[in-house]
């Protein structure tokens, strides 16, 4: 009974290694074959431009000259200096994949690290065949895949998101300190990713 169950489980987490794979390929695949590595909306233009900032070892640059030939979208120039408008969480974390001259690299991470945590969340909720369905809608959801291969900071937010909720359910059933400085690192990083998302999740 007992090897069962064990062997069991082990079929299940191979399933969720598979899946995560999976979200990581078509992260990679689909960054290049649809958005050709580049950034498409004006949003992403501000994430990469900040990375590109931070990757270089500053928080700001001087406002380059002549400015209007220079301009960008959603990119604010004040009192000489250059940055951009959004909370620094995602740049920050975009900045990583800049200095690896892979930048797709940190969503397809995000993307499977999300897919376990899925699991995770789902077999503590329910059980591990929940988990596994949790696992797999969040691997093929088609709004994630698009996400995942864009430069957006959406696949990071739900990584911490989900990350958060898992932690708070473990410290309601554990009471255990450690729960609770994960919870919070989590949830401070959906704060400085985005900072929206954050007061949704902690109003209720």
């Amino acid at each position: 009974m007992n090897n069962s169950s064990s062997n069991q489980f082990t079929r299940y987490q191979w399933a969720v290694v598979v899946l995560a794979f999976f979200a990581f390929f078509m992260s990679a695949y689909l960054s290049r074959t649809v958005y050709e590595r580049l950034p498409h909306l004006e949003d992403e233009v501000a994430y990469l431009f900040q990375a590109r900032v931070f990757a270089r070892g500053d928080i700001v640059i001087e406002t380059p000259q002549p400015r209007r030939a220079y301009w960008q979208p959603f990119v604010i120039d004040h009192d000489g200096l250059r940055f951009s408008k959004y909370t620094p969480g995602w740049s920050g974390l975009l900045s990583l994949g800049v200095n690896l001259g892979q930048t797709w690299v940190i969503n397809a991470f995000f993307a499977a690290m999300t897919v376990a945590l899925a699991y995770r969340l789902g077999s503590t909720l329910f059980n591990p065949d929940v988990g596994l369905i949790a696992s797999a809608l969040v691997a093929f959801s088609p709004m994630t895949l698009l996400l995942n291969a864009s430069l957006m900071g959406h696949t990071p937010a739900l990584f911490f998101t989900t990350l958060f909720i898992l932690a708070y359910r473990q410290i309601e059933k554990t009471h255990r300190t450690r729960w609770g400085m994960i919870a919070g690192f989590a949830l401070g990083f959906v704060v400085i990713l985005r900072p929206l998302t954050a007061v949704g999740i902690v109003t209720p």
